[in-house]
């Protein structure tokens, strides 16, 4: 694939590809402040948000992709912002690297509610999750992610 470097022109197709993108997606830099964010993430995080507070399941996960790892964290119970329901998600960190390397990162939240994934049982003694059997995972990989 060629492609010729236009910085202006890069930043207007990443912010289109965000603005335009089916899910929650941001973009946030080296100390996890959010620079770019969608719709969909505002209205599922709210309008200011800490990256690093979403990754309480894996502190270094910020760290390792702006190594250049891909990273998928399991499951973290948040608060809606739109709704105020609690919420199961799981953040894809993937590093963008540009002129000067990797300086941020694109994260991109699934909500495992809406999706119909999990559930959270207020009867369980450590308000753990179930898992609803009526619909199938997607794969096999995808189960454990739900169940740690």
């Amino acid at each position: 694939m060629r492609r010729e470097a236009n910085e202006g022109v890069d930043q207007l197709m990443l912010a289109s590809v965000i603005e335009g993108a089916p899910i929650a997606l941001a973009v946030c830099d080296a100390s996890g402040r959010t620079v770019l964010a969608n719709e969909r993430c505002l209205l599922l995080l709210g309008e200011s948000f800490e990256l690093r507070a979403l990754l309480e399941s894996d502190p270094n996960a910020l760290e390792r992709a702006l190594a250049g790892a891909t990273v998928r964290t399991r499951h973290e119970w948040r608060h809606a912002a739109d709704t105020g329901t609690r919420v199961a998600l799981r953040v894809t960190l993937t590093p963008v690297v540009g002129g000067g390397g990797i300086e941020h990162v694109t994260a991109a939240f699934e909500d495992l509610t809406a999706a119909g994934w999990v559930v959270r049982d207020p009867e369980a003694a450590d308000g753990g999750v179930v898992l609803r059997a009526e619909r199938p995972f997607a794969s096999p990989e995808d189960l454990p992610a739900v169940l740690e």
